[in-house]
């Protein structure tokens, strides 16, 4: 598959990927040959190829996303907003005085995020596991039921992480919409 460099649609420095018949012809026939295989291969044998192809494309997306972000493609461009407009008569002495915003800025993880996290992956484990058993123990055994507790604590951790996440952000931006400019009072 080659990519076409070149700017995309309005402007945006975007290139759109673009492949020829000979490529999607190899793209149809490797599929074609994954779908014979897995139907050869059983059920639990097709579900094992399915999670590694997935595993792989995450970690190829993954690294594509980190080394894009890192700026091995495109040099890093600190500040994407266009300077602000200043009015007719300058800048007003309360406009020079506001303080910066720092939500776009970075923040690391800290321990509440990473403990709620874990609440959350330790109830979403209890709960997902104690559903399963309550409604298919007769039917599967304690390795189903010690997977789907393990799945059901993943979602629950990404539940709290997001949830985390969401309270903290807007936490931040409250506290800061809030706060009095250069630590007067208002």
């Amino acid at each position: 598959m080659s990519i076409v460099s070149g700017q995309g649609k309005r402007g945006t420095g975007a290139r759109p990927l673009q492949f020829g018949l000979r490529t999607l012809f190899l793209g149809v026939t490797a599929m074609c040959a994954l779908l014979a295989l897995m139907g050869a291969a059983g059920g639990f044998w097709s579900v094992m190829i399915t999670w590694f192809l997935i595993l792989v494309a995450i970690h190829v997306s993954a690294n594509a996303w980190g080394t894009k972000a890192a700026g091995g493609d495109h040099p890093r461009v600190e500040d994407d907003d266009p300077p602000p407009r200043i009015p007719r008569g300058g800048m007003t002495a309360s406009a020079r005085s506001m303080p910066t915003a720092h939500l776009r800025e970075r923040t690391p993880i800290g321990k509440p995020m990473l403990v709620i996290t874990a609440i959350g992956a330790l109830a979403g484990g209890t709960l997902g596991t104690a559903a399963l058993a309550a409604e298919y123990w007769a039917r599967s055994g304690l390795a189903a039921m010690s997977v789907g507790g393990l799945s059901s604590a993943v979602l629950g951790g990404f539940v709290g992480f997001l949830a985390s996440s969401f309270v903290d952000a807007g936490a931040r931006a409250w506290s800061e919409a809030t706060s009095p400019p250069c630590g007067r009072d208002r």
